[in-house]
């Protein structure tokens, strides 16, 4: 990954972050593009802490997310209970090569999870897994088997913090042709559950599920430029719940690409959906495009122009709707004050259109406008530490009552390490 792109795939993880708990975008979980795995695994192994003979460690250890959050409903004149939560950790990952072309990968990272009031939600959770990345013939192969514990925003929808595991298996694999064409395939298994810590929570458990992704397709890489690639997705989606209308299967084309140049980079990740519910009605389906589209530009100096789309389906926990789909549009400016410090703002605007179980029910017409106003500082520390302090104010307008809310939301953290998650994400 360059140095162009990197900033650009961090500012879309925090922007979009408060949204994207419980949703699977088009190739998720899906083991990434090996070339730039390969440029990753070769950075991390030579900033690596410590070497104990051919094995590169690295500490982490850090207050990974300090989140207050905050949710006012108009239409009721009250103010649904706010709490700020904090999680923290410490843990090892470690690199053995073995020879030029294998690496062998794990991480061990616990976190406890404290909550000021909710105290019902407090417990320990963490991070861990275990990867291979190597050769076999001309294919390049990464495989990996994690375990994530952890507790994040639900979703627009339910914007609380919620305690959620999750367990994947992904194998990618990447084969070379002549002149810059690869076949690519990736294939993944993921099995998703959501804590009900307290009978006052909803019933998010409604859409714990087991999804089933595999994805092939053909991509051209440029010399040092980018990438263009086209494919064919399907995914399964089981909800553990008895006969779930929510229960799916979805075919995709798929369109993915990268351009990265000296003053710009361009990111797209599109699915052409063509989804239908196993056991409900013909009009319980989605047939649209979904994924990204993301661009920097720098404009002078240390100023950055940043400029995003996207549109995902994110799974509802009420009776009346199956999912949603989220869709917005971002304009953001990010400024490098130096090499350690530098500040993000944005503004997103957006809707949320609900798909009904029922499209005779009135209530089941949905539809909620929002703006969101938000800004991330990045600070470096003594090379290895970074201070993440973030802000974002989202208003909602909806043409039924209870949607009309507006959310405060202020995060911060203070990290050791190379990163704060696994090599693979």
């Amino acid at each position: 990954m360059s140095r162009h792109t990197l900033p650009l795939v961090l500012v879309l993880a925090l922007t979009a972050s408060a949204a994207r708990a419980q949703y699977t975008p088009p190739g998720a979980n899906l083991a990434g593009d090996t070339q730039t795995m390969k440029g990753f695994l070769a950075t991390s192994i030579s900033e690596a802490r410590w070497t104990l003979g051919t094995v590169a460690v690295d500490p982490w250890i850090g207050i990974r997310d300090v989140s207050y959050i905050e949710t006012t409903r108009d239409q009721a004149g009250n103010q649904t209970p706010a709490d700020t939560s904090v999680t923290a950790g410490a843990g090892l990952r470690f690199y053995l090569p073995v020879g030029e072309e294998t690496t062998w990968v794990a991480y061990v990272m616990p976190e406890y999870q404290w909550w000021n009031q909710l105290t019902e939600r407090n417990q320990l959770n963490g991070r861990y897994g275990l990867g291979w990345f190597g050769r076999v013939g001309r294919t390049q192969v990464q495989a990996l088997v994690s375990r994530v514990e952890d507790a994040a925003v639900f979703s627009r929808e339910f914007e609380q913090k919620v305690n959620s595991a999750s367990e994947v298996l992904a194998l990618g694999l990447d084969f070379p042709l002549a002149g810059g064409l690869e076949l690519f395939g990736a294939g993944s298994v993921k099995d998703l559950g959501y804590d009900r810590n307290s009978e006052d929570q909803p019933r998010i458990d409604r859409v714990n599920r087991e999804e089933r992704v595999v994805r092939a397709g053909l991509r051209y890489r440029t010399a040092g430029l980018g990438t263009f690639g086209v494919g064919y997705q399907e995914a399964e989606i089981r909800f553990d719940e008895p006969g779930s209308l929510r229960s799916n299967t979805d075919e995709a084309l798929v369109i993915e690409a990268t351009w990265n140049r000296p003053r710009y980079a361009l990111s797209v990740d599109l699915a052409r959906h063509d989804l239908v519910s196993d056991l409900g009605p013909e009009s319980l389906s989605y047939d649209r495009w979904g994924g990204e589209v993301a661009a920097t530009f720098r404009i002078a100096g240390p100023l950055e122009l940043i400029l995003g789309a996207e549109r995902r389906l994110v799974y509802s926990f009420q009776n009346t709707w199956a999912w949603f789909e989220d869709e917005s549009v971002e304009a953001g400016l990010r400024i490098a004050f130096n090499a350690n410090v530098n500040l993000r703002l944005a503004v997103d605007d957006g809707r949320n259109e609900y798909f009904p179980f029922d499209v005779q029910d009135p209530l089941g017409l949905r539809e909620d406008d929002f703006t969101q106003l938000s800004a991330v500082m990045t600070v470096k520390l003594l090379n290895r530490f970074t201070l993440v302090l973030g802000y974002a104010e989202t208003q909602y307008d909806s043409n039924l009552p209870q949607g009309n809310r507006s959310v405060t939301n202020l995060r911060t953290s203070l990290q050791l390490g190379v990163g704060g998650g696994s090599p693979w994400g």
